[in-house]
């Protein structure tokens, strides 16, 4: 039963709106770090870097439209 109580406080619209807050589309993850790549002088090596700070940038900046 203490399961199914847990699973409850995962549930419901406050859940939801988290989770869809929480997913950017790749594709315009990939656009925004292209241009982080381009605003660095297209310098190699930080590809990672401008992946996961364009995913962040996405996902903030859509948290605050919700």
């Amino acid at each position: 039963m203490a399961a199914r109580d847990t699973h409850a406080e995962h549930s419901g619209p406050h859940h939801t709106q988290r989770a869809e807050a929480a997913f950017v589309e790749p594709d315009a993850v990939s656009r925004r770090a292209y241009e982080l790549f381009q605003e660095r002088g297209r310098q190699p090596g930080h590809e990672l870097d401008d992946w996961l700070r364009a995913e962040r940038e996405l996902k903030e900046s859509k948290r605050s439209a919700v």
